[in-house]
């Protein structure tokens, strides 16, 4: 189940961030290599919709990751 999010980190230089979720429960690591459409890039308090999963180390990730319109 795709979850709502925002960015609220993005380190540019390294490609990678975090997502807030919407519910503000967590933050959620994310890659550039993660996002569906790579041209535009991530920005910061873009909104997006991911999926997440945990590494072997209890880590939560989004995968998936594409912009997504606020209604």
């Amino acid at each position: 189940m795709a979850v709502l999010g925002r960015i609220v980190d993005w380190d540019e230089k390294h490609g990678y961030g975090f997502i807030e979720e919407q519910d503000h429960c967590q933050k959620v690591f994310f890659h550039v290599r993660d996002m569906r459409d790579t041209q535009a890039g991530p920005h910061l308090n873009e909104m997006v919709e991911f999926d997440v999963i945990s590494d072997l180390n209890g880590c939560h990730l989004a995968l998936n990751i594409s912009p997504t319109l606020m209604k």
